[in-house]
């Protein structure tokens, strides 16, 4: 849409979709990405935010976007919740390495409790390792490749769940690809 005017309704489609394929976005890189104005992104953002589709997280004076959760949350659904939540830690160790626990609650919307059982699930799937330094855990994403695979595989369960429509699985799962065959 670079260089063309776009609807409301348009920009916002794209700020949803780009922010659910990269989690933990700033603003900068929103703009970069879309070719939109930093007025029109922020006045986007702002009020995606306050009518309840995004959330965001401020480190210092940097800004981080992620998709609010909005399906209801009932018991059936704590997977796909969980599932939510850890791709944002994860999103957030991978952009922050050597991130602490107290570093990572500042930026989600989660307790201590709800963090470090996220952690353990994102350690025991062997995307993040845990290093100590100066009797503080540090949490670094793993490799590249070990990301993509858990990503094809979110992106299968979520296609097979039907929470997924073909053509966004389709993409997606192309785009994975193309940064899998990148990586050798």
């Amino acid at each position: 849409m670079k260089g063309e005017r776009a609807g409301p309704n348009q920009v916002r489609d794209r700020l949803y979709a780009l922010i659910g394929e990269r989690p933990g976005i700033s603003p900068s890189e929103i703009i970069e990405s879309t070719g939109f104005n930093e007025g029109t992104v922020r006045y986007h953002l702002d009020l995606m935010e306050k009518e309840g589709s995004l959330v965001s997280s401020r480190s210092g004076k940097k800004r981080a976007y992620f998709l609010r959760d909005l399906r209801k949350r009932n018991r059936d659904d704590v997977r796909t919740k969980g599932s939510l939540n850890q791709k944002r830690v994860l999103s957030i160790i991978r952009s922050r390495p050597g991130a602490t626990k107290s570093d990572l609650l500042g930026m989600v919307t989660v307790t201590g409790p709800g963090l470090s059982h996220i952690l353990k699930v994102l350690r025991d799937k062997g995307l993040v390792t845990e290093g100590i330094s100066d009797g503080e855990a540090h949490y670094t994403a793993a490799s590249e490749s070990k990301v993509l695979d858990e990503m094809l595989l979110e992106l299968i369960d979520q296609y097979l769940d039907g929470r997924m429509p073909e053509d966004r699985f389709i993409r997606l799962k192309e785009e994975v690809k193309r940064r899998r065959a990148a990586l050798k």
